[in-house]
């Protein structure tokens, strides 16, 4: 026996709460029998007959009362079903199937996710005991105003259509919430600092391969945090639609179904987190190939990139989201980190702590004394540690602070001259014009120029700027 048929013979009987109510006396539902709340627990859960049986247990404290009769009115307004979900109202039969079916389009969703047997089982019992209701409500005419018996029985398989979605949504939420808990990202700022530190000594010294390779090491560390990032971002996505599963009554919380399929097909599925997660398995690999700067390359990066790989082919795309999730979760948290501590390792080399400090301490100096817009002055101890004296100081200060620096014929003239350098592992290169030649005279004592130098400091001034002060703040 369904739902409604339950109801409906328990509402024209009598019951130990008192006589079954008229049409005359509104939409009200009766008092549910103990026969009624069987099938309730059958069809949607005990939790769900129990969230629902609440406000009946309250209002059952109250000390009986003569209720007025209310008026009879068979207009289409004078009974109207607020349709659980957010759905709107309905007046008429029509409406009420069309509720009806979006109800049982909700728990088809749900039970779209695999792996959870009991969700589905509770689904598939919804589903079945709504189905026949549809039909019945339309062939009481579609356009006919809903009656005071139908109003009732909506009302009641309203509340538990929503009461046992909350349920089983939760259960789907707990288990994803649970998977997807170890999936963050270390942060790799100070690592980066030490490689700009790194830039500024190989650069320091004049050994244009070891710049290109520290470059190159920047750029992959750079590109690793990236892709990990957007692991993490694909993570928390998740994250919020599954919480919306058990969010409450909320509007916002009923939309969560047209979420489940973004989860398994759209731009928060497996595929789209898996694709992310292949991406910094590339960044890592990547870095092991460039690791070796100036020593050997540390073994431990090939092994724990080869334990990810590894961990990654047991995941398939084909898995059920809930199979697959749990998986990833646990891949990351065993193996995520050891990788990223293993590929740090082995591009980070010991910084030139004497050269650092000495402009560290200048710019301490200068966080004591701010120059109110101004470039900052070079302590006279500290000018050699500093590329390029004041002058180019001042140049790359007003650069990279966005003050309209000006070329002068000192700053161009050290740019110039160790252009070899700054272009090194760059796509571009400064052009070069004039200067002395030997085999022509006039030329002797010629300066030589560059038409785009201006130009390609400007796009190249954070490397520019890490090659000739490490790591000292851009900005302060």
């Amino acid at each position: 026996m369904s739902i409604k048929e339950r109801a409906e013979r328990d509402q024209t009987r009598p019951s130990q709460n008192g006589p079954a109510r008229t049409a005359a006396e509104g939409p009200r539902p009766g008092p549910l029998s103990p026969q009624l709340m069987i099938g309730l627990q059958r069809s949607a859960g005990n939790g769900a007959t129990s969230r629902l049986m609440a406000p009946a247990a309250a209002a059952r404290s109250v000390p009986l009362q003569r209720q007025p009769q209310l008026p009879t009115d068979t207009s289409p307004t004078a009974r109207v079903w607020n349709m659980p979900f957010g759905f709107g109202s309905a007046t008429v039969n029509e409406e009420a199937a069309l509720g009806l079916e979006q109800i049982i389009d909700r728990f088809r969703n749900l039970r779209s996710f695999t792996g959870f047997p009991e969700v589905q089982a509770a689904c598939d019992s919804v589903i079945r005991s709504l189905s026949p209701e549809v039909a019945k409500v339309r062939g009481s005419g579609p356009d006919q105003p809903i009656s005071d018996q139908d109003l009732t029985d909506l009302i009641v398989m309203g509340s538990l259509a929503e009461a046992s979605y909350k349920e089983q949504g939760e259960k789907i939420a707990n288990k994803v919430l649970e998977a997807i808990e170890p999936i963050k990202a270390k942060s790799t700022e100070g690592d980066e600092d030490q490689m700009a530190e790194e830039l500024h000594d190989r650069f320091r010294v004049g050994d244009a391969e070891g710049v290109e390779s520290v470059k190159e090491a920047l750029e992959g560390i750079k590109q690793y945090s990236e892709k990990a990032t957007k692991v993490v971002q694909w993570a928390n996505r998740v994250r919020g639609v599954v919480q919306l599963f058990s969010g409450g009554e909320s509007e916002e919380a009923w939309k969560a179904p047209e979420e489940i399929g973004e989860l398994l097909q759209g731009k928060n599925s497996l595929a789209e987190g898996l694709e992310h997660v292949n991406q910094v398995l590339g960044a890592a690999r990547v870095i092991a190939d460039i690791s070796a700067i100036g020593q050997e390359r540390a073994g431990s990066i090939d092994r724990t990139v080869d334990e990810f790989g590894t961990a990654m082919d047991a995941i398939s795309v084909g898995m059920s989201f809930v199979k697959a999730v749990p998986l990833l979760g646990d891949l990351w948290s065993k193996y995520y980190m050891p990788m990223t501590d293993a590929c740090l390792k082995g591009i980070k080399v010991l910084a030139r702590y004497a050269d650092e400090e000495n402009r560290q301490l200048a710019w301490a100096d200068w966080q004591l004394a701010p120059s109110k817009g101004e470039v900052p002055k070079i302590p006279k101890e500290n000018l050699g540690n500093f590329l390029g004296g004041q002058p180019v100081f001042d140049y790359m200060y007003r650069l990279v602070n966005d003050m309209k620096p000006k070329m002068t014929d000192d700053v161009e003239d050290f740019f110039v001259a160790n252009r070899e350098l700054l272009q090194a592992g760059e796509k571009d290169e400064i052009e070069t014009e004039g200067g002395s030649h030997w085999y022509d005279p006039t030329s002797w004592g010629d300066r030589e120029t560059s038409p785009n130098l201006a130009g390609w400091l400007s796009t190249h001034r954070d490397n520019v700027w890490s090659e000739l002060y490490g790591s000292l703040p851009h900005r302060w």
